[in-house]
């Protein structure tokens, strides 16, 4: 501690810049009341009205939902939160505030749908709610082709039972948490170390997927799914020396069967978020992920097809009960 000898007027003088000095520092701190404004899905809102009381003492969210209101003490003591659709919220006894406010709005149906009725506007408030995300994914099935062995060879059979990864685009839209998607996906390989022939396997996937976000905070995201998907096999042989005569092409021709089989999923994916931005869409954010779920067979039996005829046959093709992968999203809200 320091001991300090001055006179008694320059201890009341500097009692007196030590009161103003904390009295504007108080003044500082308390002035401003800043925060952020969510709707039920945690997402930002923009444009929120945000005033002190009934006054004019306004400010609006910017597009991260984020305010600063400057507060003048003698227009009360309470903040409202107003906006368009969406329930007014009031925050009393604002001098008490010390941090940052994390506000939350629910959406108005009746205000709106009564407003509507009265001819005061026409709005479609789902409008708010929709969104899209694209998706590029690893797609991981197994399936065996054994009983074919007979017709098709083992060479064939090998080739066809090895390829399990397909490659997948899927677009989705979501409405609130509910999500449907439409699912390409292909996969291609060959074998050309055989004496006489070459063997091409080309593979495409089409499918329909629906999701509930159980979870969809500022970084998860984890949605129950289902899912119908069509995998179709094509398994094509032809002459190794691409040259030969008509009359051997009719007697040997070449092979080209199609093999279509339907499956059920169910599972649920988690994803991660990531507010990075790119230079290739225009994305709120990004999420890198994986799914898996059981599979199941919705047609026993496969549809096989020639290049114009319909193949009748009992086999089957077997099919593991997983499929898994791994997902990068782009989402735009």
């Amino acid at each position: 501690m320091l001991n300090l000898k001055i006179s008694e007027t320059s201890k009341k003088s500097n009692v007196l810049i030590l009161l103003v000095l904390l009295n504007s520092s108080l003044v500082f701190s308390q002035n401003d009341i800043i925060g952020i404004v969510k709707d039920s899905n945690s997402v930002p809102l923009i444009g929120v009205v945000v005033c002190q009381g009934k006054s004019e003492n306004c400010t609006l969210t910017n597009k991260n939902g984020a305010f600063q209101l400057n507060i003048d003490k003698n227009y009360g003591n309470s903040i409202t939160f107003s906006y368009l659709g969406y329930k007014k919220v009031i925050i009393n006894s604002i001098d008490t505030i010390q941090s940052i406010l994390t506000i939350r709005l629910d959406f108005d149906d009746i205000l709106l749908d009564d407003l509507s009725k009265k001819g005061h506007f026409k709005i479609d408030p789902s409008l708010k709610y929709w969104g899209f995300v694209g998706s590029f994914q690893i797609d991981m099935i197994k399936f065996g082709f054994d009983d074919f062995s007979t017709f098709l060879g083992n060479d064939n059979i090998e080739l066809m039972n090895k390829t399990n990864t397909f490659t997948n685009w899927e677009l989705s839209a979501s409405y609130n948490r509910l999500q449907a998607g439409i699912i390409y996906g292909l996969s291609s390989s060959g074998n050309y170390d055989h004496d006489s022939l070459d063997m091409d396997l080309n593979n495409n996937l089409y499918g329909l997927s629906f999701g509930y976000k159980i979870v969809d905070n500022t970084r998860l995201v984890i949605t129950p799914k289902v899912a119908v998907k069509l995998y179709n096999y094509r398994i094509v042989n032809s002459d190794k020396d691409r040259r030969i005569s008509l009359n051997q092409y009719i007697i040997d021709r070449d092979l080209d069967v199609r093999f279509n089989q339907t499956i059920g999923f169910v599972g649920a994916s988690l994803a991660y978020k990531l507010y990075k931005h790119n230079f290739i869409f225009s994305s709120d954010y990004w999420t890198v992920g994986f799914y898996g779920g059981y599979i199941f067979k919705l047609n026993d039996r496969p549809w096989i097809y020639s290049k114009r005829n319909r193949l009748i046959d009992d086999n089957k093709i077997n099919v593991a009960n997983f499929n898994f992968g791994l997902s990068i999203s782009f989402v735009v809200d």
